[in-house]
């Protein structure tokens, strides 16, 4: 006796369907994080270079006049959500060292950038800034 062919049975195609939704769930959850990551990159990466930027400006000063910027202001209409500010200081005052740094001759340079980050985020984080935003704080010893 010659059997007929069946067709798959409903469990094969529960246990298929099951499969194929978790592959498409996994590969969607990497695509949005991928997303994620890129757009943090990106606004950490320009908060860097506009931080970098300010205290090369701020570097090639004659002299070290100490002062700072008291609030964040928005850095220019090219990227109006980064917000900056600084700090001048003379080095002798805010560093220790051996030997010990005479007055005058380097200054003690700090910019912080607030920048846009997503809610929730990595770096969205309890670094005394409202929600969605993030800082990077850029250092420097200079000598004028």
């Amino acid at each position: 006796m010659k059997r007929s062919l069946r067709g798959y049975l409903l469990a094969e195609a529960m246990v298929a369907g099951a499969l194929l939704a978790i592959t498409l769930g996994t590969t969607l959850a990497i695509v949005a994080s991928s997303a994620a990551d890129e757009r943090y990159a990106s606004n950490h990466g320009t908060a860097s270079m506009l931080a970098r930027a300010k205290s090369d400006e701020l570097a090639s000063t004659p002299n070290c006049s100490p002062g700072d910027q008291v609030g964040f202001i928005v850095v220019n209409a090219t990227y109006p959500q980064y917000r900056w500010k600084w700090t001048v200081a003379n080095a002798a005052n805010t560093a220790s060292s051996t030997p010990p740094i005479t007055a005058g001759s380097l200054c003690d340079l700090t910019v912080t950038v607030r920048y846009p980050a997503a809610r929730n985020g990595r770096e969205d984080n309890a670094d005394g800034t409202v929600d969605g935003e993030a800082i990077v704080t850029f250092s420097r010893l200079y000598k004028p």
